[in-house]
């Protein structure tokens, strides 16, 4: 029931924030002032992440009613999540933490859908970017098995998460105590969102963490 509401009311949100980031790109493009630019340029940054979690919701409401399904296709894996990896450089410059994209080979070939993967690494690097201090390091590796499985990490040395609550942070909609009282809020989709992806690709995705010492998720 949570789901479907949230479904309903990113329908109703989508189309004045669609309005809303359309002028706010053209103000951007046409003023010539850096302060200017700069302020646009951070409204623009919240509106597509707002926009961002109004798909997922969307996306959720598809999964449950059976209706998406992969277009997946040949792809280079290495220099997939390598550009992922590198669009997120210049978060990483912001707050002053160590990001690298790591692989002993060069290609891996595999077949993804291309929309669905990119938001499974998406999420997982913002989740370790929400979590990760000013000097930290978050590591994006991917390697490929002897039974012919890929796997892809994402590990941060950040806050880390307590034994008893791992088991729930792939539940829609959960939120840790103690995150909430270190001041990091979130909507609590974001991974929720990964493992169903996850899933559709007939995958699997587990965490290894301890507090204070940082996540891994593969």
């Amino acid at each position: 029931l949570k789901s479907q509401f949230f479904a309903n009311i990113s329908h109703e949100f989508r189309t004045p924030l669609t309005l809303i980031i359309g002028p706010v790109e053209q103000l951007w493009s046409k003023t010539k002032r850096v302060a200017w630019k700069h302020q646009l340029n951070l409204v623009l940054r919240n509106a597509r992440y707002l926009q961002t979690l109004i798909n997922q919701l969307l996306d959720f409401a598809k999964l449950e009613a059976g209706g998406m399904s992969l277009r997946a296709q040949e792809t280079d894996l290495v220099q997939f999540v390598k550009r992922i990896v590198a669009s997120f450089m210049s978060l990483a410059e912001r707050q002053h933490i160590s990001l690298r994209f790591e692989s002993a080979e060069t290609v891996i070939s595999c077949y993804v859908d291309h929309d669905k993967f990119s938001k499974i690494i998406t999420n997982l690097l913002s989740n370790a970017f929400k979590f990760t201090p000013n000097g930290g390091v978050i590591v994006v590796s991917i390697e490929k098995t002897e039974q012919q499985k890929v796997n892809l990490r994402v590990e941060d040395n950040g806050i880390g998460i307590a034994k008893h609550q791992q088991y729930k942070i792939f539940d829609r909609f959960y939120q840790s105590p103690d995150v909430k009282t270190s001041g990091q809020l979130g909507t609590g989709i974001g991974l929720a969102f990964a493992k169903e992806m996850v899933e559709l690709h007939r995958g699997s995705i587990a965490v290894e963490s301890e507090p204070g010492v940082g996540s891994t998720f593969i």
